[in-house]
């Protein structure tokens, strides 16, 4: 997907369907009717059937109905520590569930409220979700608000997390509706993913139309590109013309050449050029490669 800001035009092209569609400024009717449109061939993680989405996410999250007198209800603990598996019984999709300060909750499982206040902590970790495997927990919310004095630390390098913003009608006085973040002097929000030393790199040789293999400018290994990342390549005609593609790669050899899997629809260039200059500048024109995998 490519967007580019102009002083007078939105140029929107998403390679999925191949939908284009350019709007002046005054074209915002023009723009919110096709917005449906453009919208649907957008990328979105949580639709993607190779991107680990936990099976009962959508059924459970996606157009949640609106919450009419939500009750409310303050976690209590003797110990300070609470999990999400055991306050499940306590706050459902019809509750505003309050993490009071003092207390820490720990995410080992998925938790489905009306919305989430923390003026306690979250802790989300690899550890925290020890429990449950390699598959990925979620938290769904119609606002997350992480009020002071709280905080939400949330790390996971090798397990997937995800936050899904339901559309229930559930707004803050603050943040307002679908929102997650802090409130007020001394709220600390962290998140943090998966670590990659690079998240791109360029094309070292050309991708040719039908090739299903690359060699980067970079290791990928040592940039920690791993298999089932999903990568794009950037489109390298003239003028901003052309399609980019995106993979998954299926594979990386002992020499670092990457595996995809699928074959590439359109040729990719790999040019390095020696200025003329005293200097030898290498001028680099090839396609730029982006790692678009992400745990959170």
């Amino acid at each position: 997907m490519r967007l580019s800001f102009l002083p007078t035009v939105l140029v929107f092209i998403a390679h999925a369907s191949h939908v284009s569609a350019q709007f002046k400024q005054n074209q915002e009717n023009d723009y919110l009717a096709r917005f449906g449109t453009i919208n649907s061939a957008s990328y979105a993680a949580v639709d993607d059937s190779e991107s680990n989405v936990p099976p009962t996410l959508l059924p459970t999250c996606k157009d949640s109905p609106p919450i009419v007198n939500p009750s409310e209800v303050t976690i209590s603990s003797t110990t300070g520590t609470i999990t999400a598996s055991s306050i499940a019984s306590q706050c459902d999709a019809s509750t505003i569930c309050t993490i009071p300060a003092g207390v820490t909750l720990e995410m080992d499982s998925s938790l489905h409220v009306a919305a989430l206040v923390v003026r306690g902590a979250v802790l989300w970790t690899d550890t925290t979700q020890m429990s449950n495997g390699d598959l990925g927990i979620y938290l769904c919310a119609g606002y997350i608000a992480v009020e002071a004095p709280g905080s939400w630390y949330m790390n996971l390098q090798e397990k997937d997390g995800w936050i899904y913003l339901t559309n229930n009608g559930m707004t803050h006085a603050t943040l307002r509706s679908r929102s997650f973040g802090g409130v007020g002097t001394g709220s600390r929000v962290e998140v943090i993913g998966r670590n990659m030393e690079r998240t791109w790199s360029l094309l070292s040789n050309v991708l040719k139309v039908g090739s299903s293999s690359m060699k980067l400018l970079h290791d990928p290994r040592l940039m920690g590109w791993m298999v089932g990342d999903r990568i794009a390549i950037a489109p390298t005609e003239k003028n901003s013309a052309g399609w980019g593609q995106d993979f998954r790669i299926e594979s990386i050899g002992e020499d670092g050449t990457v595996k995809l899997d699928r074959a590439a629809n359109y040729e990719f260039k790999a040019n390095f050029k020696v200025t003329s200059s005293d200097e030898k500048v290498v001028a680099t024109m090839s396609a730029e490669v982006v790692n678009m995998k992400r745990i959170i």
